[in-house]
């Protein structure tokens, strides 16, 4: 009996905690980007009363006869399935469709995550950052290193996207003319993150590249809220991004320009930048109000047989009488 009322308690403890997951899920039903979770469980220790023989040629083999001791959680898993995209016309509001991540760099902390929520924003200084002020990572031009000017087609390359080096992707205008030269218009960010500008004497020109990440185990990433992952290195990129952020030699890892600057539909199987949408939470409602059932009625299940347990002892205990 003692047993059972132990099964019972481990079945009760992990049954809270799915509840907790379930809750988790409804409550970021509204989240940009969130990613629902499921609770996975598995049978624990199980005591053996006998062992199983095999046949000797004398007589039958025996079967094995174990008494199991309740459940455990086995894993609480992030399920990373694509989210319904949003149309709300910001030219800074970026979906993604496809597996890739958005790239973002805490500048005070110099820590790196990933995000599937895009609700950026230009800040003051022209980066394209995320509500809590992470810019997001990319290729820019070999002018932003110094903060010099720029200009749209100029002989000397000032406004050619370099792609040896990640920067903070900006979305701004400095020409070279001093006086009376063009200024930034509006911009727009095609599928292939390719950051368009447009200026108010016509011209145009790729400003930046928005780029995306892959992981080959996504399990491995690490909510931090704020809609932000860690753990970047432990799911194993795809494609691992430099390092150090100065200008040098393209690594093999991180490519060329024919591979970044080259692309349209998708950055290397990563997916596409949808301009203009957000990604909504991937949640299910109705799958999860069937989970939060289930789950209810298996913990129900549980505490009548501890109950049950109690009664048969209290039987046990009065037979003294």
């Amino acid at each position: 009996m003692i047993g059972s009322m132990t099964s019972g308690v481990q079945a009760m403890s992990s049954f809270v905690k799915g509840i907790e997951v379930v809750g988790n899920n409804i409550a970021n039903i509204n989240t940009i980007g969130f990613k629902g979770a499921t609770t996975r469980f598995q049978d624990a220790f199980s005591n053996t009363l006998q062992r199983g023989t095999g046949n000797t040629g004398l007589g039958s083999n025996s079967v094995t006869q174990q008494i199991g001791t309740g459940t455990k959680i086995a894993t609480i898993k992030t399920q990373f399935a694509q989210g319904s995209l949003q149309t709300t016309g910001g030219l800074s509001d970026l979906g993604v469709s496809g597996e890739g991540f958005f790239r973002v760099r805490d500048t005070l902390q110099g820590l790196e995550y990933v995000t599937r929520a895009g609700d950026f924003r230009v800040d003051d200084q022209g980066y394209l950052v995320t509500n809590t002020g992470f810019r997001v990572q990319g290729l820019g031009l070999a002018a932003d290193q110094a903060g010099t000017t720029f200009s749209a087609g100029a002989a000397d390359g000032s406004g050619v996207i370099d792609d040896t080096a990640l920067r903070d992707i900006r979305i701004d205008y400095r020409s070279e003319t001093a006086v009376g030269g063009p200024r930034l218009e509006t911009f727009q960010i095609d599928q292939g993150g390719n950051v368009n500008i447009f200026l108010s004497n016509g011209q145009s020109m790729v400003r930046g590249k928005v780029l995306l990440q892959r992981f080959q185990d996504t399990g491995a990433l690490v909510k931090e809220g704020d809609n932000l992952y860690s753990g970047i290195a432990d799911a194993g990129p795809t494609e691992p991004w430099p390092a150090v952020r100065v200008s040098g030699t393209p690594s093999a890892a991180f490519g060329t320009a024919t591979d970044y600057l080259a692309l349209s539909a998708a950055q290397n199987g990563n997916g596409r930048v949808i301009s203009g949408s957000i990604e909504m939470s991937n949640v299910d409602l109705t799958s999860e109000f069937a989970n939060m059932i289930t789950t209810q009625r298996a913990f129900q299940a549980a505490s009548k047989l501890i109950t049950t347990s109690d009664e048969i002892l209290q039987e046990i205990v009065n037979l003294k009488r």
